[in-house]
């Protein structure tokens, strides 16, 4: 398979610096060139039979998404570097015929970098299309599991040195500009970590969004600025991961005054199954009265929140899929490598709201997630995925009292 993936690489490898040089008058470059660029790709195919509406009455839905992404990677110079990857996304059966086509294919990632600035090392800047993740992806992150994922347009300037990593960034989100005003919708942070050791890794953040949209009472939709504090530690098998956050600003009107808490703590057992057992609990704050003309909701911003709030996908978006009451996660976690190839893994969620709803509840729901990963290949992964979730008063009465299920496999293929 090794091999197989090396022949292809050099296969699509010569083929595109054919095509880049197919109208120069000479091909004495193209040694040269085929040293300077690499290939990558991935192919993943996930089959899902989806039965999360908690409706007795509907049948499941199954369905099928292909995404294929196609990487280039340039090395222009000996500081500078330029990335490309296009992507199609789909679900089988989309199209209206066989013989119809959808305009899927779009530039994911498009970037030029350049590092060490000015003779400086570790200072870099990167421009263009790009994924971005902070931390533990809390607040800013690619979505990976998603099958289109998520790309920002913008710009980082990293300095990365031995002891420390600051990193500037900011992306534009919507371009607007209308008879002269400016209402553009940005995104703006600043990201500082310090290399201290394994054992205590601390993190500062800022994060500041501006929306210049204007509503009926003339007032910007957004301007809302995100502190926050993160740091992860490894003392043998102990690990941690401690996270707080608080939003601050205004948002069409109404002052911003929310905040986030989230800790974990585990311990993997010195065995050559690598047994680990974690437990830990989300805190996302929730307006306990919406008419008091301020915002206690947490927004969760860009985050990856498939990977933190239950991999059914009920709260992707928060605070809109809480009802902005916030969100209590109590979490129990274990996982275990049975074989060298084989990962099993089980995460338990009990979900509740911040605030009480109108009747006085707060009990979401409780969702078991149980995955097996198997590596029979380098560079083939496969993933088998069973949740069910039960749901509470919360549920029950916005969305149904049957308990749902979904079940799925993902095979990934990179090259």
């Amino acid at each position: 398979m090794e091999n197989d993936a090396m022949t292809i690489d050099v296969i699509i490898r010569r083929t595109v610096l054919i095509l880049l040089t197919v109208s120069s008058s000479s091909f004495a470059q193209l040694a040269a060139l085929e040293n300077r660029l690499t290939v990558n790709g991935e192919i993943r195919l996930r089959s899902e039979v989806d039965s999360k509406d908690f409706n007795q009455a509907s049948d499941a839905n199954k369905f099928s998404l292909l995404r294929t992404r196609l990487g280039l990677d340039f090395k222009l110079a000996d500081d500078v570097t330029a990335f490309v990857q296009f992507q199609d996304s789909r679900t089988f059966g989309e199209e209206v015929s066989t013989l119809s086509a959808q305009d899927n294919i779009d530039l994911h990632q498009g970037y030029v970098t350049f590092n060490n600035l000015f003779g400086a090392q570790g200072l870099s800047v990167t421009a263009g299309r790009m994924e971005m993740l902070f931390g533990g992806q809390r607040l800013v992150g690619p979505v990976g599991w998603d099958n289109v994922g998520r790309s920002f347009d913008g710009a980082r300037v990293i300095y990365d040195p031995e002891s420390a990593k600051v990193e500037f960034w900011s992306a534009r989100l919507a371009e607007n500009y209308q008879n002269g005003e400016d209402l553009d919708q940005s995104i703006y942070g600043i990201d500082l970590e310090i290399k201290a050791s394994p054992q205590f890794v601390p993190r500062g953040y800022l994060i500041a969004e501006t929306d210049g949209v204007k509503n009926s009472a003339g007032m910007k939709l957004l301007s809302r600025q995100t502190i926050g504090f993160h740091a992860t530690g490894r003392v043998g098998g102990f690990g941690y991961d401690f996270e707080t956050a608080v939003q601050r600003g205004e948002q069409a009107g109404e002052d911003i005054s929310a905040y986030l808490l989230a800790a974990s703590a585990g311990y993997t057992f010195n065995s050559p199954a690598k047994p680990r057992l974690s437990a830990g609990v989300d805190f996302l704050s929730g307006d306990d009265d919406p008419s008091a003309g301020e915002i206690k909701a947490f927004n969760t911003l860009y985050a990856t929140n498939h990977k933190f709030y239950g991999q059914m996908d009920y709260f992707l978006n928060i605070p809109a899929h809480t009802g902005n009451r916030g969100l209590v996660d109590y979490m129990l976690k274990a996982e275990v490598n049975p074989h060298p190839k084989c990962l099993l893994r089980c995460d338990l969620h009990f979900f509740r709201n911040a605030e009480q709803d109108a009747g006085g509840d707060t009990d979401i729901g409780t969702e078991i997630d149980l995955n097996l990963g198997i590596n029979t290949r380098k560079g083939v992964g496969n993933v088998f995925g069973l949740s069910v979730f039960s749901p509470g008063d919360v549920f029950k009465k916005t969305r149904g009292d049957r308990t749902a299920w979904w079940v799925y496999h993902m095979v990934t293929v990179k090259f």
